[in-house]
């Protein structure tokens, strides 16, 4: 009887132990299976098309120079724009390990050149093509065309008074809008010659066709001169510079009257992003000049628009 109690004892004990082995080894099973998960259920089956160097994070670069994964979300710097004559022109970056152009915008300056002797003085300020973004334009011819349109109003100006004082300065050239295919710039000064009774104060535009790189008169922007007219005497053009007080000196009929379209003589023409302005010559106690401008809607087929 006391055998019989062992041997049960034994059998109860066998069997305790085969359940812990189990256990333990079941345990085991689940603990490989965890570091299995862990170690490569990451990678569900999507390439998030980004790897790292090591344990530093670092990001790879791709054979094409361009840094893998996805991008969404991630802030931008844009590239400058241009809006003034101080612009900076944008620097090349290194891509890849390769030196390439980080924009493709066209890029103008402003250029200064200057000659003083002992009866003149000249400044000039200059808006020439730095960059045409790759476009292919012919930049030099487009820059030569420039300096000698401005060069020969210059001379214009200053005719007959040779070997006098004088002085011819251009005192801003600003520009008002620049686009892949067009630019335009108000150039304003004075021209003063040593027995004037005062200087004579000038603005006028300068609107160069990129593409087919050439000048464009005002005659070429002013396609109806008729509707022009009409929208600055009904006081559709707005004063954007002048001087204070104009519109209580003179009137909007008195302004435009020695334009004449059948002679060829039309205000000087620029634009703004979105407006068509017009330089209109004033006597001298009126300041000079005055520049308008107006919505290109406002006018729809009466005047050129650039890049269409």
């Amino acid at each position: 009887m006391a055998q019989k109690i062992r041997n049960k004892k034994k059998a109860a004990a066998a069997e305790k132990n085969t359940i812990i082995v189990c256990g333990i080894v079941a345990f085991a099973v689940v603990v490989i299976l965890i570091a299995s998960v862990f170690a490569f259920g990451k990678g569900d089956g999507k390439d998030s098309g980004t790897s790292y160097d090591g344990e530093s994070g670092g990001m790879s670069t791709n054979a094409d120079g361009t840094s893998g994964g996805d991008t969404t979300g991630l802030e931008t710097e844009d590239l400058p724009v241009i809006s003034d004559t101080e612009a900076p022109a944008t620097d090349a970056e290194s891509i890849g390990g390769e030196t390439e152009d980080a924009s493709n915008e066209v890029s103008v300056t402003v250029e200064r050149a200057a000659d003083k002797n002992d009866s003149s003085e000249v400044v000039m300020l200059y808006p020439l093509i730095k960059s045409d973004g790759g476009r292919g334009y012919d930049i030099a011819s487009i820059n030569e065309l420039i300096t000698e349109y401005m060069n020969g109003h210059r001379d214009s100006m200053c005719a007959g008074v040779e070997g006098e004082e004088y002085e011819y300065i251009i005192e801003n050239t600003n520009l008002t809008y620049v686009s892949d295919t067009f630019f335009s710039a108000v150039v304003s000064g004075h021209f003063y010659a040593g027995d004037d009774a005062h200087p004579t104060v000038f603005a006028y535009g300068i609107n160069c066709d990129l593409p087919g790189g050439r000048l464009l008169e005002p005659s070429d922007m002013i396609l109806d001169f008729e509707k022009v007219r009409s929208a600055f005497t009904g006081g559709k053009f707005k004063l954007a510079y002048g001087e204070d007080g104009l519109m209580d000196e003179t009137n909007y009929e008195d302004m435009i009257t020695r334009y004449m379209p059948d002679y060829d003589i039309y205000p000087e023409v620029y634009y703004t992003k979105d407006g068509f302005g017009m330089s209109i010559e004033l006597v001298y106690t009126l300041g000079g000049y005055a520049l308008f401008e107006i919505p290109l809607s406002t006018l729809g087929a009466a005047v050129y628009v650039p890049g269409k």
